[in-house]
């Protein structure tokens, strides 16, 4: 076997792949030199053949349906758990999930390793955390590869920091307070499986209603959607089904939506008006 080339190989993929992952953050960057940033137009129909199951954290009923859509006791499914700062500590509870499910085959991979994603998988889940953690540890070409999954065929799940993340752009933290201010709100960049939407999680349990008011009127062109704990939405074609214990709220700019997000100052208390409210329990559809 001629390792010189399978290295070269490696490093070439590794090369691009970040190159590329730097140019878009640069790309984003530029943006965020307005008040708002356009992200495209809201999705009608997905990018990808592929299944995109996000829960809003406290993984429970919710997973069930993951495990059935992967295959149940004949589903392989790899685990990442980068979003959190005791890694093997969140992929052993989510092998434990897995396997009191019956799923009998399960790949870990941790965030120092830098290995592609096995052939035979069938299914990816990013597990809960901090969805900045998980962007500054995931591999770019691993990134690549799943996204290039998801676009094939392949079924992805992800629950709260692993939800969170899956939009262009994410909701990296902020409004603590509860508070509407200038400011408050962090953003950053997000996996990019699912554009056209920002996603928030564990929003009853942790009174983050107003959040995504705030990031919609930050980000020009999307949808907002709310996650309760244990509360789903599975993504395929042209429909999102909500499954689940919780609800799904789904946000989105009125004709006449306005904000006074960049006329205040930092730090202080602002208005969002006009904003469009919905709110899905499980088996409920919103179609894209």
């Amino acid at each position: 076997m001629d390792t010189s080339k399978d290295n070269f190989r490696l490093g070439r993929r590794r090369f691009l792949a970040a190159s590329a992952l730097a140019f878009f953050a640069f790309d984003r960057r530029m943006a965020l030199a307005d008040d708002t940033v356009n992200v495209g137009e809201t999705l009608v129909g997905t990018p990808f053949k592929g299944t995109l199951y996000l829960i809003g954290g406290g993984a429970d009923q919710s997973l069930q349906r993951f495990v059935d859509i992967a295959g149940g006791d004949k589903a392989v499914i790899a685990i990442l758990p980068h979003s959190s700062g005791v890694p093997q500590e969140a992929a052993d509870e989510a092998a434990n999930q897995f396997t009191a499910r019956g799923v009998k085959n399960l790949v870990t991979i941790m965030p120092n390793q830098k290995v592609g994603l096995p052939k035979n998988v069938n299914a990816v889940f990013f597990t809960g955390g901090d969805q900045n953690r998980l962007m500054r540890l995931l591999d770019p070409v691993l990134n690549t590869e799943i996204h290039d999954f998801l676009k094939r065929g392949g079924l992805v799940g992800g629950t709260s920091a692993g939800a969170a993340a899956a939009p262009p752009r994410m909701i990296a933290g902020g409004m603590d307070d509860k508070f509407v201010k200038n400011d408050s709100l962090l953003l950053g960049d997000g996996l990019g499986y699912l554009p056209g939407f920002v996603v928030d999680t564990h929003v009853l349990q942790r009174a983050r209603h107003d959040r995504l008011m705030v990031a919609l009127s930050l980000i020009e062109n999307v949808t907002g959607v709310g996650l309760d704990e244990d509360t789903a939405i599975e993504i395929v074609g042209k429909k999102i089904t909500v499954r689940g214990e919780g609800h799904a709220r789904f946000y989105q700019r009125s004709d006449k939506h306005s904000s006074t997000l960049s006329k205040v100052g930092k730090g202080e208390k602002a208005s969002v008006r006009n904003m469009l409210y919905s709110v899905l329990s499980d088996g409920d559809e919103w179609d894209l």
